[in-house]
């Protein structure tokens, strides 16, 4: 009677724990969704973590199994929800922290390159003047010669 009550528990707290990581996962896929298309472009380092990230919670399931079957369930359990729920934070934080960065660079860059523009114009206006001066000295030179 007891081994039917552990494992009713045990198969309810991995039922529990593969719920709260389905659930972490797609709340996770979601927001990097959102941010994605907001955002338009990101980072191709951004897409590896997440790609990472999805690859190391596979291997955190695998693990959460294995230890399952090895009945030394809810230590692990309890750990491996942790890592899973940090990794996802860490996760989000660094798409959101690339983005926001991304976008203050390329702002300052597009604004940079403006301003830069307009200098250029002006400064192709000197050039001209300096051309024409430049081809007055050369007539000067070539009637002197």
């Amino acid at each position: 009677m007891l081994n039917m009550v552990l494992i009713v528990v045990v198969v309810v707290v991995v039922v529990v724990v593969v719920v709260v990581v389905v659930v972490v996962i797609v709340v996770e896929v979601v927001v990097v969704v959102i941010v994605v298309v907001v955002v338009a472009i990101v980072e191709q380092v951004v897409v590896v973590i997440v790609v990472v990230v999805l690859q190391v919670e596979v291997v955190i399931v695998v693990v959460v199994v294995v230890v399952v079957v090895l009945q030394k369930v809810v230590v692990v359990i309890i750990v491996v929800v942790v890592l899973v729920v940090v990794l996802h934070v860490v996760v989000v934080a660094v798409v959101v922290v690339v983005v926001v960065v991304d976008d203050d660079n390329s702002d300052d860059d597009d604004d940079d390159d403006d301003v830069d523009d307009d200098d250029d114009d002006d400064d192709d206006d000197d050039d001209d003047d300096d051309d024409d001066d430049n081809s007055v000295s050369d007539g000067d030179e070539s009637s002197i010669g």
